[in-house]
């Protein structure tokens, strides 16, 4: 089942009170899965509005600052959009995924720190402890 189907389903458990939303195959963690969709989507919009004023004026936080304050809320936002993907148990299965956030599309410059942010989580969900 993709993400755009899983929402909806998800939020209707939640306004119904429930912890789970279960599955034939596995189960959500309602709570935590909307948690870290509203996590990675707030950090995109602080990191685009750190990029609109870093390029209107690149002195205002210095150059090597900035870059680095916005690199780092990127891909903290990956992180959690991976997160969430995981949340989901979609994290394994790309064709079901949402599309990647509009902001990327904008923002072409964060596109790679959002990869890196996204790869690195990605590789320590599957990683092995020993």
């Amino acid at each position: 089942m993709n993400a755009a189907l899983l929402l909806p389903l998800v939020k209707q458990a939640q306004a119904h009170g429930k912890r789970f939303l279960v599955l034939p195959n596995h189960f959500i963690p309602v709570d935590e899965a909307l948690r870290w969709k509203a996590s990675y989507e707030e950090k995109l919009v602080i990191a685009c509005n750190y990029l609109e004023q870093y390029r209107s004026d690149p002195k205002q936080y210095g150059v090597a600052l900035g870059l680095i304050r916005i690199r780092s809320i990127v891909r903290s936002a990956a992180h959690d959009f991976c997160t969430y993907l995981r949340d989901l148990c979609i994290l394994t299965q790309p064709a079901d995924w949402p599309p990647l956030p509009k902001e990327l599309k904008a923002y072409p410059e964060v596109q790679e720190y959002w990869s890196a942010g996204f790869e690195d989580t990605r590789a320590q969900f599957y990683s092995d402890p020993d």
